[in-house]
């Protein structure tokens, strides 16, 4: 009798002897293994849930991450492909998630503490490992796994890798398809990442170097790789033939842009773009499915592994009770703490979400403030011309400009008002896609700025630049976020700087010294102020001091305009 029961708490599947009929209580009996499995897991998500909240908030702020809405319906679908039978039984926990729990807890309370929801996605995602080992064992885990791996891609590269890696992919985007347009005698200048034709530049910008779609493809290539049981070797190398194949669709939609002004068609924008990126990633799409099957017949094949069995059946019983004991308390310990960090996660968020439909393109729109926004003089600069510009979407220059030109002498200056992003932006970035060598780039802190009028409304970012043909120039910038706030960064300065670099960057700052900036996530959309005047020499102290008068008197009556504009379109806290 108490052979069987125990075979059939075991194995749930396996029949009963014949001869064996268990009473009526031992029937209804529950899988061994504490009942509070549940109660520890919803603990754990009770710290987690606040900072991934936030983070995906942040993420749909970034068009080319936007595809994670798709992850939990992709999860889904891989949990109901590799369902199995589980016993429920739970083995005492075994190294692995135990130390995947406590990492959880300490990236946790780092997260909470800096003010970091990429750290609190990263965490959840350890702890999820180990909510899952409590929910089915050991074979439940190796049946979810894919979903936990899917997962992993709502998490961007960390310390802005994902912004360099926009960079590079804009200029490869560029020299290749300048190769192509070569090869096909198609006249056109190329240089940084512009591609000038005859009727028309072309700034290769996000949607055209394949940022958009990379991420996207790369998600299909790991998807099929779990959904089809692909071995590691064979899920590497779909993922690197998925990158190459994102480069290749955007080589051909830029050369075939540049064709069509050749046969009359304007395929840069409007529908026509539309439609021929949506062409293009439908075959590639294709391309990603043919490729996976072309790797079954090149790479060996390896038969699957079998669930392993739990290592810790094979211990005495009265081992196994020990250690389940042991390893479950320590569990229970670290999994009260993570509610305590939950409720501090509440008390530093953000008092309200951000308009999320705001910083999508098209949609935020500052009135056209016209010439008049600025006075016919400022720093002994007169106001000479007023113009606006409208780009395409996901122009790093901005959607959308509203500019002023003033002169002093023979020195000429461009004031420009720049919308909307949709996070922290440099424009020494910009400025050296275009072909623009960046030196003697800083920030002036306030404190610096403190005897010109509007210099204490925030630092401004400085850099001096140099063109072959165009010559020397001088840019400064800053931004303002949905309150009016103002600040500046330069990434290259923030790389040389650790403390600066995980403020700026890693978007992690204590919550009780973040200012403005605290939760990046929360303050979109942004509107940049610009100042750049061409210069003969490099500046000296005067004429530096000239420069960033008329800068600040100029951003101080644009921000008030600003500012009440967006007080309007995205109410404020009432405190």
């Amino acid at each position: 009798m108490k052979l069987s029961l125990t075979r059939v708490l075991e194995n749930p599947s396996e029949p009963l002897d014949s001869d064996v009929q268990p009473a009526p209580w031992a029937v209804r009996q529950p899988a061994p293994g504490p009942r509070t499995r549940w109660v520890a897991i919803m603990l754990v998500l009770s710290g987690c849930l606040p900072l991934v909240f936030w983070h995906f908030v942040g993420l749909l702020q970034r068009p080319h991450y936007q595809f994670v809405v798709l992850l939990p319906v992709a999860a889904a679908l891989l949990i109901l492909r590799h369902r199995q039978k589980v016993s429920g039984e739970i083995r005492p926990l075994a190294p692995l998630p135990l130390a995947m729990l406590l990492a959880a807890v300490v990236g946790l309370a780092a997260a909470t503490y800096y003010w970091s929801p990429w750290l609190g996605m990263v965490s959840a995602l350890l702890a999820m490992y180990t909510c899952l080992w409590w929910a089915g064992g050991q074979s439940g885990l190796q049946s979810w796994l894919p979903a936990w791996v899917i997962g992993w891609l709502a998490v961007p590269l960390p310390f802005g890798m994902d912004e360099d890696l926009i960079l590079w992919l804009r200029t490869s985007t560029t020299r290749m398809a300048s190769a192509v347009l070569d090869h096909f005698g198609i006249l056109h200048l190329s240089y940084a990442n512009v591609i000038e034709l005859p009727l028309k530049p072309l700034f290769i910008a996000d949607a055209c170097s394949g940022i958009h779609s990379l991420y996207v493809l790369l998600a299909v290539a790991l998807f099929i790789s779990l959904w089809q049981e692909r071995g590691i070797l064979h899920t590497v190398t779909l993922l690197v033939a998925t990158f190459g194949l994102v480069l290749i669709e955007n080589v051909s939609r830029i050369v075939l842009i540049a064709a069509g002004y050749g046969w009359k068609m304007d395929l840069s924008e409007g529908p026509d773009h539309f439609v021929l990126g949506l062409l293009l990633f439908a075959i590639s799409i294709g391309l990603v499915l043919t490729t996976d099957q072309l790797l079954l017949f090149v790479l060996p094949r390896r038969s699957a592994a079998p669930v392993r069995s739990d290592a810790y059946a094979r211990e005495s019983t009265a081992g196994r009770r020990v250690l389940r004991t042991v390893s479950w308390a320590g569990a229970m310990i670290l999994a009260v703490v993570f509610p305590v960090i939950g409720a501090a996660e509440i008390y530093r968020m953000p008092k309200r979400l951000p308009k999320l439909e705001a910083v999508w393109s098209g949609v935020f729109q500052l009135p056209k403030f016209g010439e008049n926004a600025l006075p016919p003089e400022l720093a002994g600069f007169r106001r000479t011309g007023h113009t606006e510009i409208q780009r395409v979407q996901g122009d790093p220059l901005g959607h959308e400009s509203q500019q002023w030109i003033y002169r002093s002498g023979g020195a000429s200056a461009l004031i420009s008002l720049d919308y909307p992003y949709s996070g922290v932006h440099d424009l020494c970035v910009c400025y050296k896609a275009i072909g623009w060598t960046i030196s003697n780039q800083r920030v002036i802190g306030v404190e610096e700025l403190g005897d010109l009028p509007g210099g204490e409304l925030g630092p401004i970012a400085y850099a001096e630049l140099e063109r072959p043909l165009y010559g020397r120039a001088v840019l400064m910038f800053s931004l303002a976020d949905n309150r009016g706030q103002i600040d500046a960064v330069i990434k290259d300065v923030a790389r040389g700087d650790p403390a600066n670099r995980a403020q700026q960057r890693f978007a992690a700052v204590p919550a009780d010294e973040a200012g403005a900036w605290q939760a990046v996530s929360s303050k979109a959309p942004y509107v940049q102020f610009q100042l750049l005047t061409r210069v003969n020499s490099p500046l000296d102290d005067r004429g530096r001091h000239t420069l960033t008068a008329l800068y600040c008197q100029a951003r101080q009556n644009l921000a008030a305009q600003v500012r009440a504009s967006l007080n309007e379109q995205v109410p404020q806290d009432a405190d």
